[in-house]
């Protein structure tokens, strides 16, 4: 009887720290997603270096405001900084877009006009070029605390990977 009584009262230990265990991992999974991160303090020149070191940026030109106007349908003068990598080869898709936001609210924006462009440059690339349409379908647009980046290029694991490194930097 006694031994009985210890295997319930095991038994209700196991239960209680499943509990316990459950509860945490729950708390861990929703408060991931419930931290509004801080701004980086990483400056925007930095962030830019870091991000393309793994790039050939000879292999690009740094696009003027009317060109990043034209080519993202973005206004350059809503941002705090914006820096616009595109191949100088008209039939390569590869490009980098680097911005700095003024305010938090503008990460969705720029998720959105981005995807657009992504989009856009499928329907142009798909006919005639279909790598490089495939290219731009493992494009990468990710935001982060007041900063976000578009890049389309066989190394865009990397440079998104470096882009969120640099801005920890700054922390």
């Amino acid at each position: 009887m006694q031994h009985r009584r210890q295997k319930v009262r095991d038994s209700m230990k196991k239960v209680q720290v499943l509990r316990w265990i459950v509860l945490v991992c729950l708390v861990i999974f929703v408060g991931q997603y419930l931290i509004v991160p801080k701004d980086s303090t990483t400056p925007f020149k930095t962030v830019v270096k870091d991000s393309v070191k793994d790039v050939t940026v000879s292999d690009y030109t740094v696009q003027e405001n009317r060109n990043i106007r034209r080519f993202l349908s973005l206004d350059p003068s809503t941002y705090q900084h914006i820096r616009y990598y595109k191949n100088k080869d008209t039939m390569q898709s590869s490009e980098i877009v680097i911005v700095q936001f003024k305010s938090d609210d503008q990460a969705d924006d720029f998720k959105q006009a981005m995807q657009k462009h992504v989009d856009d440059q499928i329907k142009i690339f798909d006919g005639y070029l279909p790598k490089e349409a495939d290219l731009l379908k493992q494009c990468k647009i990710v935001t982060q605390a007041n900063y976000g980046i578009y890049v389309t290029n066989k190394k865009a694991d990397t440079v998104v990977n470096n882009w969120q490194q640099s801005l920890k930097k700054g922390d």
